[in-house]
Order: C-alpha cells, then sequence, then structure tokens
C-alpha cells in the first residue's frame, strides 16, 4: 500500500546531526548537517586539499578529519562516506520482469562476469529503473569499489568514533544536492561536474539516479563534441525524449567545465543560495557538492547508493528528545482534536438531515396521497376509455339511426354496462320506441323505468336496457 505524501513525509520527522565527508582526486570535504523535525540544514562546510602523491592522502585526511571534529559541539549521529566516481566501476545490464524476484542472484552473478575483480574483493550496490518498450524489462546499474579502496577510510571512520551507516558515490551524493537545491520541476534532469580531468555525467528519471557516465574532458572540449555526447546520453538513458527539452545542471564552482553553464541551472550558486554555510566556506569544488549530498543523506534526506554490506552498517537508534516528545503530544492531541471535530460536523450534519425529514414528511405523505388518488381515477379513466370504445360509442351511433325525429332525449346516463334514457316523444307512444330500441342490437331488456306521462310537449318517458357490445 502506498501511503500519502503526508504520511510519508510525517515518517521523516528526526532530531540528528550528521556527517558528510566526500574524497575527491586533490580535495577532502566534511559537511555537518542537522536535522530538527523537518527542518534540514547545513551547520559547517569545510575543504582541504590533499598533498601528492596519493599515498599521502590517508594521513592528510586523518588529520583534517580531527582538526574537523574537533571543532564540533557534538559527534555526529550518522555519517556517511562518498568517493569519487571515478574509481567506481559502472557496469548496467537488462533483463526480463520476471527476474525482479531474484534480483540478488542475477547481479552477483552479473559482478562476477563483468568486471575483473572478485566479489569478495568488491562492495557494490545497484539501482533499478523500468524499461518502456513493448516488452516490459527492469534496467540494473551496478556501482563497485574495490575494498581496498574503501577499507582504509572505513577504518579511520572507525579510529574517531565515526563507523559510518553508507559508502556511497559522488553520483549519487550530486543527485541528493541537486534535488535538495533545485526544485524538481522537469521529469528528466541531466547534471554535468568535472574532477580530475574527467566529466561526470548523471542521469536523473524522477527523484531517481538511473545511469552515470564518466567522459574524458578532452573529449568533449569542442562544443560539438560536448553536444554529440549528451545527445548520445539521452538517447541512451531517456528513449523518445528531445534533447532540447532536458534541462542540463552543472556544478562550476571555479569555472573549468568545457560547457556553458545556463544561470538557471548553476547548482553551485543554487547551493550557496540554498545553504549559506557552503558560500562562507568559499570551497566550490566538485568534491563540495558531494559532501553536501552525503551529509544530506546522512540526516535521511534523499536516496543513497550504500555499496557497505549491510553486516558492516552502523545501526542507529533513535532518541527521544524532549522536544521530539512534545512534537508528537502535540501531533496526537492535534489527530483527535481533528477527529473529534469531524464526528462533531458528521452527527451535526446528521441530526440537521433528520431534522429536514421529519419537516418534509407531511408534505411528502400528502404527494403519496395524491398519487394514490391520481393512480385511481387512471384506473377508472382507462375503464371508461374501454366501456366507451367497446360499448358506448357503438351504441351512439345505432341509437342515432333508430330513434324517430319526432323523440328527443332530455337525458342519457351510463353505468356499469346499463343505460338509461329520459325523454319526450312529440306524436306517438312512447311503447312504440321500447319495441325500436329492443330491435337494436347494443340493448336489451329495455323496458319503462317510469310511468309515462302526457304533457303539453308530448308524452314523457325513463327507459332502462342492458347494453351489449355490438361493434
Amino acid at each position: 500500500m502506498k501511503l500519502p505524501p503526508s504520511v510519508q513525509r510525517l515518517a521523516t520527522v528526526d532530531y540528528c546531526d550528521g556527517l558528510g565527508i566526500a574524497v575527491g582526486a586533490h580535495a577532502v570535504s566534511f559537511v555537518h548537517s542537522t536535522k530538527r523535525f523537518f527542518q534540514v540544514g547545513l551547520k559547517t562546510a569545510r575543504t582541504v586539499p590533499l598533498p601528492e602523491p596519493a599515498k599521502d592522502h590517508l594521513p592528510a585526511i586523518r588529520h583534517a578529519l580531527t582538526d574537523f571534529l574537533a571543532d564540533l559541539e557534538t559527534l555526529p549521529d550518522q555519517t556517511i562516506l562518498c568517493l569519487p566516481r571515478q574509481e567506481a566501476s559502472v557496469s548496467r545490464l537488462v533483463v526480463p520482469q520476471a527476474a525482479r524476484g531474484s534480483l540478488e542472484q542475477v547481479v552477483r552473478y552479473e559482478v562476477e562476469r563483468l568486471l575483473p575483480f572478485r566479489e569478495e574483493e568488491l562492495y557494490y550496490d545497484y539501482v533499478i529503473t523500468e524499461e518502456g518498450g513493448e516488452e516490459r524489462r527492469l534496467g540494473i546499474v551496478i556501482f563497485c569499489f574495490p575494498r581496498q579502496t574503501v577499507d582504509p577510510l572505513v577504518h579511520l571512520l572507525v579510529e574517531h568514533s565515526l563507523r559510518p551507516q553508507s559508502v556511497t558515490l559522488s553520483s549519487a551524493a550530486h543527485t541528493t544536492t541537486l534535488l535538495a537545491c533545485c526544485p524538481a520541476e522537469h521529469r528528466q534532469q541531466v547534471l554535468a561536474a568535472q574532477e580530475d580531468g574527467n566529466l561526470e555525467l548523471n542521469f536523473l528519471h524522477g527523484r531517481q539516479l538511473v545511469a552515470s557516465h564518466s567522459v574524458p574532458v578532452a573529449r568533449v572540449a569542442e562544443a560539438g563534441a560536448w553536444t554529440d555526447t549528451l545527445t548520445h546520453g539521452i538517447a541512451r538513458n531517456f528513449p523518445g525524449s528531445a534533447p532540447e527539452a532536458i534541462p542540463v545542471f552543472t556544478w562550476d564552482g571555479h569555472g573549468t567545465l568545457p560547457v556553458s553553464v545556463e544561470p538557471d541551472w548553476d547548482l553551485a550558486h543554487a547551493a550557496q543560495e540554498r545553504f549559506p554555510v557552503v558560500a562562507a566556506d568559499g570551497a566550490l569544488s566538485v568534491v563540495t557538492c558531494s559532501a553536501i549530498g552525503a551529509a544530506l543523506q546522512a540526516v535521511g534526506e534523499g536516496k543513497e547508493v550504500n555499496v557497505l554490506p549491510a553486516s558492516s552498517r552502523a545501526r542507529r537508534e533513535k532518541t527521544l528528545s524532549p522536544l521530539t516528545l512534545v512534537f508528537v503530544s502535540c501531533i496526537v492531541v492535534l489527530s483527535l482534536v481533528w477527529t473529534l471535530s469531524v464526528v462533531i460536523q458528521d452527527r451535526r450534519a446528521l441530526n440537521q438531515v433528520q431534522d429536514q425529514i421529519q419537516a418534509l414528511a407531511p408534505a411528502v405523505r400528502q404527494v403519496q396521497d395524491d398519487e394514490a388518488v391520481v393512480q385511481r381515477l387512471q384506473r377508472q379513466l382507462q375503464t371508461l376509455r374501454a366501456e366507451t370504445r367497446v360499448r358506448l360509442t357503438p351504441l351512439l351511433e345505432d341509437m342515432s339511426g333508430r330513434i324517430p325525429q319526432e323523440v328527443y332525449l332530455t337525458d342519457f346516463q351510463f353505468k356499469n354496462g346499463r343505460v338509461e334514457l329520459t325523454g319526450v316523444a312529440k306524436s306517438g307512444s312512447s311503447s312504440d320506441l321500447v319495441g325500436t330500441l329492443e330491435a337494436s342490437p347494443c340493448l336489451q331488456d329495455v323496458a319503462p323505468k317510469a310511468p309515462f306521462k302526457t304533457t303539453g310537449k308530448g308524452e314523457t318517458f325513463t327507459l332502462g336496457a342492458q347494453v351489449n357490445p355490438c361493434g
């Protein structure tokens, strides 16, 4: 079940200090981060050059770390170590969706097949992406470091009581820095950064790193070569996307990139605005970008690539500070108040509906009674129409031809299959009319219903008869 974003965000509440350490080819950078509930900030940033040759890097890092920790007010709760992309081996493979349940075995086999190292000599991790097309497949990018590169640095951190939770690489750290400093307005993005003569190109889809390429700067020094390299990378990692529609963010603190830097997509400038401590440090090398991302990951911001085996990762037990307890208590109280208010509002609305129902009940009953009367009248009308069609109309047609002109009717009643005729015979006898009507196929049992009376206008009569269907 996928939780709503608000609930997912609530799960990131924390109160901790983090330390991001990024080791580059010519410098090491330290960034101290903090998280107070939802608020994330960087407290201190320091970048220290490393001497030549490379064999002197470890003592220099030890000395720089000791000095940095001495200036901190507290020992960080979590530590993330970041190593440069150039020291990593990166492989990419595509597998069917059916292999999702056995990815660990697939990756282990591919590591042994693709890389010139035995598995026990490597630390590795991988990211998974959905590949489009008619066949739904999984794209897997594997990041590997030799253990001989990682272990000395991990031991150095342990010596300073900083057992790391994660060992990541600059590609993942750069992704975290980009997402923290620049709004994710574009679904697909590219981040370019240079270190030690190599141009690192990271491809992001949504909020996930999907690919990372390292290209010698000499190969992209010309504008045409840079365009071709970028176009090829976009076509490979974002099939069907137009290169001009995808923003290319850059980290170019010292103006050494062989590509033009768009002001709106200058990540170094965005990081200085987002975290003023970066501007105060004054060191804007690409290793600083890596340290920022590692520090943000140390306080739970951003997804990370972690090549460190699970058995070697430090475990942090979250402790509840008084402020955390107060915050959680406020959330609980507000949740109860909100729930109670919803129940009260629902009950109030229900009562209002019931009152309206009771107020409308008499009118509804009257409408129902009227509807019953209408239905009864409709049934009677249908019956009358049937009687009229079958009996009455043929009867009137027959009588109009049989009754003499000297006889006229003053009343005509039809009910329950019988007819009653009242009228005056100007000449002749009403008894003759009885015989005339008896001869009609539409009538039977014609008989007087009252005595005949002689008046000045003629002889009056009232006759009754049974009506037969004769149509």
